[in-house]
């Protein structure tokens, strides 16, 4: 490979572009006109400004905002050679060469979309981009290599089967929040090797990932070149990075299976406080996903006796019958004080930008529903 000789090692000449390729000098002067047309989208100027941030060689540092969805979203400071190395990890795991095709369907906006920028300049992938949206699957007219999506952009394919649109695509990293087990259970019926991603802002995207369907299925997460995870005196999951000497102490509940493979168990700022019974929704959910075919969370609403009493909230129409069923068949699975106490139900369950389940927003709807009562 023809690396660029500077400082950072951070462009791979040529610049492989829609299938066209480019010098460094030419690939300047196309990004800089780009933003000067009259009908470029926002989510397209996203892209070329970060472009034009990343071949400005000088600049060692980015500002990247985060998603939000553990926390209020705020502005963070990395560093080029920090987002250089994931992306020579990314590529190492996956042996992605130069050349191999990647897709862009993901805001640039926020680091994930970032990093697929970078890793096609860094491995000198040639990117194709398209507007970020739920349906994008069903746009796709040719193969890819490698690509990356949210849950509601692979469930949407698959609810509306469009199979040969997803078969199209080599590699897939499912990222930003948790496939439903729904979905995971049909992804073997699908060409892609597809994995779960592991990582936030601040690890640059993904540090681990989980392959979730094929001969090489598992169940837990491997960690990226270089990746090593410990646990803290609460089971909470702390990542160092060996190659720039950093840590990151996370607030989700994990089990350790060696020190570069692990389990999500839930998270800490998750815990419902039943009876002075603390309790992980998440494990429940885990407990009682076969039981119901939509999407649901565990929530609680206020409880004078207890505190917080455990209920169940699932997207969809109310069904009195339904639910009287249904927690019968939760009583013959889990003990009384993990039992949900209730069902109640919204049409579509609340969300973050990038997908995850929005745990507090969803808890405030129930809240109000219970007022209303």
């Amino acid at each position: 490979m023809g690396r660029m000789k500077n400082k950072t090692d951070s462009i791979l000449e040529p610049i492989l572009w829609h299938g066209k390729q480019y010098s460094l000098t030419g690939f300047r002067d196309y990004i800089k006109n780009k933003p000067l047309q009259n009908d470029i989208e926002e989510w397209e100027k996203d892209i070329y400004s970060f472009i034009e941030d990343w071949l400005n060689i000088e600049k060692e540092t980015f500002q990247v905002q985060t998603s939000g969805s553990t926390g209020k979203p705020k502005e963070i400071i990395l560093q080029r050679q920090d987002m250089i190395n994931s992306a020579l990890m990314t590529g190492e795991f996956f042996h992605l060469k130069q050349k191999n095709t990647a897709l862009l369907s993901l805001p640039a906006k926020y680091i994930a979309g970032k990093m697929m920028i970078v890793r096609a300049l860094v491995l000198g992938l040639d990117l194709f981009i398209t507007k970020p949206s739920i349906d994008i699957i069903s746009s796709i007219k040719r193969s890819f290599d490698f690509s990356a999506f949210i849950p509601l952009q692979l469930q949407y394919a698959i609810d509306h089967q469009m199979k040969n649109h997803i078969n199209q695509l080599g590699i897939m990293i499912i990222g930003g929040a948790s496939l439903s087990n729904k979905y995971i259970n049909k992804l073997d019926d699908y060409q892609p090797k597809i994995y779960a991603s592991y990582g936030m802002t601040e690890t640059i995207t993904h540090i681990a990932l989980q392959r979730l369907n094929g001969d090489e299925k598992i169940d837990y997460f491997n960690c990226l070149p270089d990746i090593m995870v410990e646990q803290d005196a609460r089971d909470c999951l702390i990542i160092n990075n060996r190659k720039n000497c950093q840590s990151w102490q996370t607030n989700d509940f994990v089990k350790l299976l060696s020190p570069t493979q692990f389990k999500i168990l839930g998270r800490t700022d998750d815990i419902i406080n039943s009876g002075g019974l603390k309790i992980n929704p998440l494990e429940i959910e885990i407990e009682i996903q076969h039981l119901i075919d939509v999407d649901f969370i565990i929530g609680f609403v206020h409880d004078q006796q207890m505190g917080q009493r455990l209920v169940l909230l699932i997207e969809g129409q109310k069904d009195v019958q339904y639910s009287e069923i249904l927690l019968n068949k939760i009583k013959q699975i889990l003990p009384s004080n993990k039992t949900p106490k209730d069902v109640y139900y919204i049409s579509q369950l609340l969300r973050t930008e990038n997908g995850k389940l929005d745990r507090k927003g969803n808890n405030s709807y129930l809240m109000a529903l219970v007022l209303d009562e």
